[in-house]
């Protein structure tokens, strides 16, 4: 339970910033950065570890919306 307490709150403080992130990427297409900003959250939350900090999560959630 507090992972997955933890997770949604992660999900909830960065979802705009990542989206913000993905938009100015791709140069402003809505649709497309928020499936890319989608595609991070999915791969940072598939790679996620219950020993993560904040820091690493938000690290690996840029990383995956980068490289996605």
């Amino acid at each position: 339970m507090e992972d997955e307490k933890f997770l949604k709150l992660q999900i909830q403080r960065f979802e705009q910033k990542i989206f913000a992130l993905a938009l100015w990427l791709i140069g402003g297409d809505k649709n497309k950065a928020y499936n890319i900003a989608v595609a991070g959250f999915v791969e940072a939350l598939r790679s996620f570890s219950v020993n993560e900090t904040e820091d690493v999560f938000l690290i690996n959630l840029a990383g995956a919306t980068i490289w996605t």
